[in-house]
């Protein structure tokens, strides 16, 4: 049986949010800082582990908008630390990987999966250690 998968592209609108004043938020009051993670932790379901990786591996692209600007998804969700990268600044190694993480700040979100699991947007900003709810994203 072959298994194909195709790309996704999430967006999430975060112009709907806005504060109290009626003013959407400054792009200075947005986090993008990434949470720390440790080997054998487990983050909403999500696992972090240095081995044991399943085999379904695919890809997703997450674009973030503010005001129809686009918000950087930073390398390193997901991936536990020390980090280590190449010269361009691709996150290579880590202590841990979790099944959902980022090597880069291209939005492509890694995707590790046993047959019949899937993982919501929510997770994947679990993950990431930030808000996600009806009224934003990001603080």
């Amino acid at each position: 049986m072959r298994l194909v998968l195709s790309a996704l592209v999430l967006c999430l609108s975060l112009a709907c949010g806005t504060t109290p004043q009626g003013s959407p938020p400054a792009a200075n009051q947005l986090t993008t800082t990434v949470q720390q993670l440790h080997e054998g932790q487990v983050v909403d379901g999500v696992p972090c582990l240095r081995d044991d990786l399943p085999a379904n591996h695919f890809h997703v692209h997450l674009e973030v908008l503010l005001d129809g600007k686009a918000v950087t998804v930073p390398a390193g969700v997901g991936v536990g630390r020390p980090w280590g990268q190449d010269p361009y600044g691709f996150i290579t190694t880590g202590s841990c990987f979790a099944w959902i993480h980022t090597h880069d700040t291209t939005g492509v979100v890694h995707v590790f999966t046993q047959v019949g699991k899937s993982y919501s947007l929510g997770q994947m900003f679990k993950v990431w250690g930030q808000p996600l709810g009806l009224s934003g994203a990001l603080g």
